[in-house]
């Protein structure tokens, strides 16, 4: 899957012509005004015109240009610059006033697939509130205990609002929303897609099938959600990270981005690395590995790289729909998982990840 973030990677011509920005806001009391390099200005902007709640600006560009829109001439919008290339019809949503996400957390969410209950914990960018016009990306997360917050966590928290807040705010990431789904005491067996000699485990298709038909279904109908498999990805670590991958390679019309941070692939004699052999047929997704190399287990890193390998012989590309990072001396730990989860993130905002719309 090759997708770019419009908002940071456009492909067009060099050659000069005419580029249209449409400006999406839904408060039609204020001016729209756009600032930016030649032949725009970073000192002083040029009125949008309003129709409704989009603002309209035309301009000739030669090549990539970048900009930004102002409220009033005077307030800056937040996250990212934007570029425009000749010939571009280009949509974009800003923000202006909000630098952090909320977090709402839905409590007791049953499970017909399972029979169990646990809460959903969900991040909303900071623009959410701000420009109701907008949809997002979402990102499904395991272990949601552990994302958030400290006092619900094992180990620590990964400060995934932290890091998207600041990340968004900087024009580091992309705005995203994460939905946690906290894990039960049936972990093991729903995280695991076969049944392990030692561990047993093997309940993962009625997770998938939960998370699937109960949850996405669910948030699609109370948020502002892009629902199409590019905009939607699982992220999970460790026995988190084997589903995160299996629900990708299972369901690559509706999960289409993997973020698979130290994948336990070790699992039931290293049954994803063998179902990988020559002549298995891709899916057309975007996946992110990763791990450390330290610990008795050194973080599962040959079983990782061993995948990584199989994945590029298949005909996945570097830089394109598979990513990849080794972490220097980290171990198996939330810590190490909270270190770098920005890079995932990351993954999902630039090469091989979300698209705007």
């Amino acid at each position: 899957m090759r997708l770019l973030l419009s908002l940071l990677f456009v492909a067009a011509p060099l050659l000069a012509g005419n580029a249209t920005i449409r400006i999406h806001y839904p408060d039609t009391s204020v001016d729209m005004f756009v600032r930016g390099e030649s032949p725009l200005s970073w000192n002083s902007g040029q009125r949008a015109q309003r129709q409704g709640q989009t603002w309209t600006f035309s301009v000739n560009v030669n090549g990539r240009t970048e900009f930004k829109p102002l409220v009033d001439d005077r307030d800056w919008s937040k996250g990212a610059n934007f570029f425009v290339y000749p010939g571009d019809n280009l949509d974009i949503y800003p923000f202006f006033h909000n630098s952090r996400g909320t977090l709402e957390i839905k409590r007791n969410f049953h499970s017909p697939q399972l029979g169990n209950s646990r809460s959903l914990r969900i991040y909303l960018p900071p623009s959410y509130s701000e420009n109701s016009l907008k949809h997002y990306p979402v990102v499904y997360a395991q272990d949601a205990q552990n994302l958030f917050e400290d006092a619900t966590s094992f180990g620590g928290e990964w400060r995934i609002d932290e890091n998207l807040d600041g990340g968004i705010e900087s024009g580091f990431l992309a705005e995203m929303i994460v939905v946690g789904i906290d894990n039960t005491y049936a972990r093991m067996s729903e995280y695991t897609p076969t049944t392990d000699a030692r561990y047993g485990g093997g309940d993962a298709a009625n997770y998938l099938a939960f998370l699937r038909d109960t949850v996405k279904p669910y948030i699609d109908q109370q948020y502002r959600t892009l629902p199409s498999a590019r905009h939607t990805a699982v992220l999970g670590s460790s026995l988190g990270g084997l589903f995160a991958f299996y629900a990708g390679w299972t369901e690559p019309d509706v999960f289409g981005n993997v973020l698979a941070m130290s994948p336990s692939f070790w699992w039931d004699n290293e049954v994803v690395l063998n179902s990988l052999g020559a002549g298995t047929p891709m899916r057309d997704i975007s996946i992110y590995l990763d791990s450390g190399d330290a610990g008795p287990s050194k973080d599962g890193a040959p079983q990782t790289n061993a995948v990584r390998d199989a994945l590029h012989a298949l005909g996945y590309q570097f830089g394109s729909d598979l990513s990849h990072w080794l972490e220097p001396g980290a171990d198996h730990s939330e810590a190490a998982w909270s270190a770098r989860v920005f890079r995932p993130l990351r993954a999902l905002s630039t090469v091989g990840g979300f698209p705007e719309r």
